[in-house]
């Protein structure tokens, strides 16, 4: 399950990658001050793609090393986020709007999975956390405290 889950990831990874490189194409027909800016942009989002392609193949190996399919996806989410974070304001609306999508994307797929685990039900409260969005209560906190210690990870927060 797993590897279909990562495989349609690649597949989704691969089709942004062609569409970023198709207005790139775009942009360099003409270059002007205002498409160099645009390839700039497109190539900055095209190696943000690359790079969490990357991320799969490695999530691919971690599932053949006994990592459940939320817990991949966890830390390609994690990994996004923090790319989302930490891009550099001058790339443009364009890389930020990509990764933001990856974001969803991964938030999403967390969202649609059917638990098989405690482990999958742990990883889908520690989803639906946020690094720290459910903090209304005490008994929010204790859940999330508990999902975070059954899969070993470090409580975070924002």
């Amino acid at each position: 399950m797993s590897d279909q889950i990562n495989l349609l990831n690649a597949t989704d990874d691969l089709h942004h990658i062609g569409r970023i490189l198709d207005l790139i194409q775009l942009a360099a027909g003409s270059l002007q001050s205002t498409e160099a800016a645009a390839i700039g942009e497109g190539l900055a989002v095209a190696q943000s793609s690359l790079d969490v392609a990357l991320g799969r193949l490695e999530e691919m190996q971690g599932c053949a090393e006994n990592e459940s399919p939320l817990q991949a996806l966890y830390h390609r989410w994690q990994r996004v986020k923090d790319a989302c974070s930490t891009l550099a304001p001058d790339l443009g609306e364009g890389a930020k709007e990509a990764l933001c999508a990856q974001v969803y994307a991964s938030e999403q797929q967390a969202a649609d999975f059917e638990p098989q685990t405690m482990q999958d039900f742990a990883f889908k409260i520690i989803f639906a956390d946020d690094n720290g969005a459910m903090a209304m209560s005490d008994h929010q906190q204790a859940l999330v405290a508990r999902a975070y210690a059954m899969v070993g990870l470090e409580h975070t927060t924002r």
